[in-house]
């Protein structure tokens, strides 16, 4: 358990000074023309040729980042199978739902399945978070709150939410738990790169 306290600060403190890895593609920042690409914080909502969610990351002095969506899931299971299928990125839900995308039947994977519905109407890039991402998420939620409350939104609760990171054959990783099993149901958010 110490052991997976250290992991998880060195996570956080990966997180906020810009190791991680955003393999999201971003926003082109506009419709084509000469605007400037606006500049964002976090807590900042995010509204731009459909895509709607609050800022949660920042990078390039807030022209790009990642966002949390307005909605959620309340009861998705991980997984319906058992199958090891190497998802253990814990900074990285994009690569890991890429992967799930690639070699699984996404039926068998609901919180993925939630995650990528989101992805309509020439809309892409929406993922189910990782550890880490949502461990971060989670750090600013009063902010996040806000601003989905005052958007219409449903605010993120203190219960437990599915990251896409995977432990092994049988478990995943909820937030803030870390042995599940991949058929309990928890809440699900999806996360996209801007």
């Amino acid at each position: 358990m110490k052991k997976f306290r250290l992991f998880l600060l060195a996570g956080i403190i990966a997180f906020f000074t810009g190791c991680s890895k955003d393999s999201a593609e971003p926003d082109s920042g506009g419709s084509g023309g000469n605007e400037p690409t606006p500049t964002y914080q976090i807590g900042d909502y995010y509204n731009r040729n459909g895509v709607k969610g609050v800022v949660f990351k920042i990078t390039d002095g807030g022209k790009h980042g990642l966002i949390i969506s307005m909605d959620e899931a309340h009861r998705c299971q991980w997984s319906t199978e058992t199958v090891e299928i190497g998802a253990n990125d814990s900074y990285d839900g994009s690569a890991n739902t890429a992967l799930v995308v690639s070699t699984c039947v996404l039926e068998k994977y609901p919180a993925f399945k939630w995650c990528l519905d989101k992805n309509v109407n020439g809309v892409t890039g929406w993922y189910l978070p990782a550890y880490f991402e949502f461990s971060n998420i989670k750090l600013v939620m009063g902010v996040i709150n806000e601003t989905i409350a005052n958007n219409g939104g449903t605010v993120i609760s203190n219960a437990s939410y599915w990251t896409s990171t995977e432990d092994g054959q049988f478990r995943a990783c909820a937030h803030p738990t870390t042995d599940n099993q991949k058929d309990d149901y928890f809440r699900v958010r999806a996360a996209r790169a801007f």
